[in-house]
């Protein structure tokens, strides 16, 4: 017991020297392992553009109901537009898209959708020694495979800041947003301090009497400071504080995390490199248990916090794998959970029209209050090729296969197999220099 009180007040301790120390620039934290910018490969080749795209997608999936074992299949046609800008100064550096779009013909209590992906970060470097970064991401959707960080020339979230996404649920709709903040500054020529904060949230519509009770909405509220040196010219090293704090609108329960996690940057050559970060993480979980309303749950543990990101990139070629473990929200399944996940995503430019993706994700969330132990495994496959078919059309054909096993008393998982057809034309206007 002395041991929890004692750190509950040199964790705080520790985080206001750290801030203290960096209260400056955005250079992310070398931990981010923000993924590319989803989609249009070309668009990366250019400092400033403006992107129009038009595309509509045929979607056959066997399993809309996401039913443990009725299975009832379908098809859907997906309409959607895109507006996208980005532009890249001296000290400035910011982007914006905006993704509407229609889903008729859908085999669900909802009818025709609305679906809506919206994303923009602002970089500005006043000085040479201070950084500032924003970013907003928000997405409104019916679609159970569509994340909040997929919007267009938005590098996605990375796995210690993303909200849990990995639970494929049914056709209801999902509102979901990412708000960040960061600040740092460079107190020498090898060594950075910074303080970062976000704020998500995810919240679902009721889904009838399909569901023993509602899907549990969640809001997140982090904070992070660190500060790096930079040991060798491909080796950075350094120590990150970082405090979560998850509700669950609703519901008396509340969880609040602690970390301490060293991290480590390696250049293994030009165009690869690994992140290694790992730590102590405290949870405490106070308030009620979900499957037994108004029924008090406590737990407070020790845990490692612990992840790697391996990034390699060449002429034709292109891949990111990870793992990552730590304390999260359920993903609208569960309250607090342990998540452990791990991804791969490979591409490969197959020749001047071609293009081949190939990506995967494993993962499993255990619940954390005392005498529940729910837990749910997750793994979802995926391949697609898209083919050019002139200056500014292509065609995409992708299959996904989705496994969920486990579940709880409000919960029982669908398996689904997945594929998709579509055609999109893009018109991109450069508006500066080429990089």
């Amino acid at each position: 017991m002395n041991r929890l009180r004692s750190a509950r007040w040199w964790l705080p301790a520790f985080a206001f020297w750290l801030a203290a120390t960096g209260w400056g620039q955005l250079v992310p934290s070398p931990m981010a392992g923000e993924m590319p910018a989803n989609g249009f490969s070309a668009a990366g080749k250019l400092s400033n553009l403006t992107l129009v795209t038009f595309s509509s997608s045929s979607v056959y999936d066997d399993n809309f109901s996401n039913g443990a074992s009725h299975h009832q299949g379908g098809g859907q046609q997906y309409l959607a537009a895109t507006l996208g800008w980005q532009q890249t100064r001296r000290r400035l550096q910011w982007n914006l898209s905006y993704r509407p779009g229609v889903v008729v013909e859908t085999h669900s209590l909802l009818g025709n959708q609305f679906n809506q992906v919206f994303g923009t970060t602002l970089e500005l470097q006043p000085s040479v020694r201070w950084s500032l970064k924003l970013r907003q991401d928000y997405a409104l959707t019916t679609d159970p495979f569509d994340r909040v960080d997929e919007a267009p020339l938005q590098p996605g979230l990375g796995p210690l800041d993303r909200p849990n996404q990995l639970p494929v649920l049914p056709q209801l709709r999902r509102t979901a947003s990412f708000s960040g903040a960061g600040v740092s500054y460079r107190l020498s020529r090898h060594t950075t301090a910074g303080l970062n904060g976000s704020y998500a949230l995810q919240s679902y519509s009721d889904y009838g009497s399909a569901w023993a009770a509602p899907l549990i909405n969640n809001r997140a509220a982090s904070g992070s400071t660190y500060v790096s040196r930079q040991i060798t010219r491909g080796y950075i090293s350094g120590v990150e504080y970082r405090v979560r704090d998850l509700t669950f609108p609703g519901y008396e329960l509340r969880t609040l995390t602690h970390a301490v996690l060293s991290f480590h940057q390696f250049a293994l050559s030009g165009n690869s490199k690994v992140v290694i970060y790992v730590g102590p993480e405290y949870a405490r979980t106070r308030g009620q248990t979900f499957a037994v309303r108004n029924a008090p749950a406590f737990n407070a543990s020790w845990s490692p916090a612990a992840g790697a990101i391996y990034s390699w990139s060449g002429k034709r070629n292109r891949l990111q794998t990870g793992f990552n473990r730590q304390v999260s929200d359920g993903g609208g399944l569960q309250g607090p959970v342990r998540l452990n996940a791990g991804w791969l995503r490979l591409g490969r430019q197959l020749g001047r029209l071609w293009t081949a993706e190939l990506n995967s994700e494993l993962a499993q969330q255990t619940t954390l209050p005392a005498g529940g132990g729910d837990h749910l495994r997750m793994l979802r496959a995926g391949a697609g090729f898209r083919r050019e078919l002139g200056r500014n059309a292509s065609v995409r054909l992708s299959y996904d296969r989705l496994y969920q096993t486990g579940g709880s008393l409000l919960y029982r998982p669908g398996n689904h197999n997945r594929v998709m057809l579509s055609v999109e034309h893009s018109f991109m206007r450069p508006l500066g220099r080429t990089q």
